[in-house]
């Protein structure tokens, strides 16, 4: 039901905003449900109507209207859109991250094979090879946010892809690429939000770039879009490998 604001005042100016009625709905905590108590019917609607008044007075009293002071939407009446960057994945629990880096450790063990992530939900995604079987063993180049004693395959760049990897259904936020960057075991310890957010977007870029592009980025809801979750391994036509290491170096 939507409610004009000039409608809203008209209301207002006749007497049609009360006290606030009693509660409406109850909170049911064993289901996580709200279940509506007021009344039914005509009356029903009559009640919405006064609810939304109220709502709309205590909203304008506390943020000075609907409209900001550079002219665009508040609260409520904001495009969606401007909501979809912040973080929208819930947190997961110890069993989930334990797993996780199970399946990371053993997918940086065989960097020159497709890797198939298992994510929360159950569902999989797969990511292209890295590099040569080579790159496994040896001492890894140092960065100042990855572990010294991790394999030689480790770049942020590939943590970044594996991240978008597991996004649930195939796509997300920057912040949500963060969060799930952040549980690789890779990270050394004490890194802030701030070096994560630079070192992600960066790779996003680039990862959107490449001739095979694992990743899109759509502006309308600021979303980055995973597209190489059901590949086969033989779907994988990766660049040739000293310049995909090029580019991996550059992170």
């Amino acid at each position: 039901m939507s409610t004009s604001a000039e409608e809203h005042a008209a209301r207002t100016q006749a007497g049609d905003s009360a006290a606030p009625p009693d509660a409406a709905v109850d909170f049911d905590e064993l289901t996580q449900s709200y279940r509506w108590r007021g009344p039914t019917g005509e009356h029903a609607d009559a009640e919405l109507r006064r609810l939304e008044v109220l709502h709309f007075e205590r909203f304008v009293s506390q943020h000075g209207g609907v409209v900001s002071g550079s002219g665009g939407a508040r609260g409520l009446h904001a495009p969606v859109r401007s909501q979809k960057a912040a973080l929208t994945l819930p947190p997961g629990s110890a069993e989930q991250l334990a797993f996780f880096q199970r399946e990371e450790a053993m997918r940086y063990s065989s960097p020159d094979v497709a890797w198939v992530y298992t994510l929360r939900d159950g569902s999989q995604s797969s990511v292209s090879p890295i590099g040569k079987k080579s790159s496994a063993v040896g001492k890894a180049r140092e960065h100042f946010l990855l572990r010294p004693e991790r394999p030689p395959s480790v770049t942020l760049l590939a943590l970044v892809r594996d991240a978008a990897a597991r996004l649930p259904g195939g796509e997300g936020s920057r912040a949500d690429v963060c969060e799930l960057l952040k549980e690789s075991q890779y990270l050394i310890g004490g890194v802030n939000d701030a070096q994560i957010s630079q070192v992600a977007s960066g790779a996003l870029d680039r990862l959107h770039q490449e001739q095979d592009p694992c990743v899109t980025y759509e502006s309308e809801r600021k979303v980055w879009i995973y597209l190489h979750a059901d590949r086969q391994a033989s779907d994988f036509h990766a660049l040739p490998l000293s310049k995909k290491s090029k580019v991996a170096s550059l992170l």
